[in-house]
């Protein structure tokens, strides 16, 4: 196998400019013990979400990143800020989960394969933050774009996995493709794991069984 890229990674100016204003690396002894204590906090919110808080307080954040609660706002502008850069912190960390090897297994069963195995490693991963985005995208902007900009390379890694069947469904192409989308996205993995709660290997069957009919259906 020659080696190995994606196509994910290929645009990693995009992936990196889903979130703009983190501080450069800095050698001064003050800004590095404020990078690291930022990050504590960071963490200990990710901590908490993961645990099955949706938004924790100010104080339950400070008390499991052992700081005051005073010194948060000095790292951060105010609650919605801290868990803003928390979920960002997560959906950067959580892409390399996304990613498809190349060159791809010429038979479609074992691309579906890889998809969805990658897809649902993602999602479980990121599982804790989507509480808090259904919650609360709608009330942020920055957010949400940033959002929006990852479901779109979703999408656009999807189709690639499946371009060669997609092509011989000609006209019903589209359809499938945004059925499909719907599918693989964060969305519909939540609503199987928490709302049908549903196994991750039944969710994981779910994704491999309806991709099949789509796509290879006559």
């Amino acid at each position: 196998m020659g080696p190995i890229k994606n196509e994910l990674l290929e645009q990693a100016s995009e992936i990196e400019g889903l979130f703009e204003g983190e501080a450069e690396p800095s050698h001064d002894g003050r800004r590095r013990r404020r990078e690291v204590n930022r990050q504590r906090v960071v963490t200990a919110l990710l901590d908490l979400f993961s645990e099955g808080h949706v938004w924790p307080t100010v104080a339950n954040v400070a008390v499991r990143a052992g700081v005051s609660e005073r010194s948060i706002f000095r790292y951060f502008d105010d609650s919605e800020d801290l868990a803003q850069a928390a979920i960002e912190t997560r959906v950067k960390d959580g892409l390399p989960l996304a990613l498809i090897p190349h060159p791809r297994p010429k038979p479609f069963e074992r691309r579906l394969e890889l998809l969805v195995a990658s897809r649902a490693e993602l999602f479980e991963y990121m599982m804790p933050v989507h509480r808090v985005t259904r919650a609360h995208a709608t009330e942020n902007a920055v957010f949400a774009e940033s959002m929006k900009k990852v479901r779109n390379l979703l999408r656009l890694q999807l189709k690639g996995i499946i371009e060669q069947e997609l092509e011989a469904l000609g006209s019903q192409a589209a359809v499938v493709l945004s059925a499909l989308d719907i599918l693989f996205s964060f969305e519909a993995w939540y609503s199987f794991r928490v709302d049908q709660e549903l196994s991750v290997r039944s969710a994981k069957e779910i994704l491999r069984g309806s991709s099949i009919r789509l796509l290879l259906a006559k």
